[in-house]
């Protein structure tokens, strides 16, 4: 099953310069709690922004190397194929960006979670705009700093 977690300011901006331009530990609580023991998969450039592979996870990453100097990741070459075969698989696997892979994953992933960050950053990279009529608003939950939203896939 593919999910998708994104955090995004209110011009549905997701970074600048290659990071996430505001810090709300209880937003990183979340994603911790809602991500820890299942996958994640990423573009290599949001593995590069982090630094390493996050613990407690399966950590795929996207590119077209043969290698990367991290340790704990797979990498994955055709994300086509990776979505596919994820979609049917009981086991969940979050998308967790960056842009240009949020944007393949929204024909793929039965849910997304996104983290409404309150204020505008002048982000330089943006989550893109998703087809309203295929998921539906399923929960809304306010936390200090932000509201999170959970969709589903109609």
């Amino acid at each position: 099953m593919l999910k998708l977690i994104v955090a995004v300011d209110r011009n549905n901006g997701i970074g600048i310069n290659n990071k996430l331009p505001w810090t709300n530990k209880e937003d990183l609580k979340e994603f911790k709690r809602i991500t820890l023991g299942h996958g994640i998969i990423m573009g290599r450039k949001t593995l590069e922004s982090i630094g390493k592979a996050l613990p407690g996870r399966t950590n795929y990453v996207v590119t077209h190397k043969n290698e990367l100097p991290y340790e704990n990741v797979i990498l994955i070459h055709d994300v086509n194929a990776f979505f596919e075969s994820k979609r049917a698989s009981k086991d969940v696997v979050f998308v967790i960006g960056g842009a240009s892979l949020y944007e393949i994953a929204l024909d793929y992933v039965d849910e997304m979670i996104i983290s409404e960050v309150f204020g505008d950053y002048s982000c330089d990279t943006f989550f893109p705009k998703f087809n309203q009529d295929s998921f539906k608003l399923s929960t809304e939950v306010a936390y200090d700093g932000f509201i999170q939203k959970r969709y589903v896939r109609i």
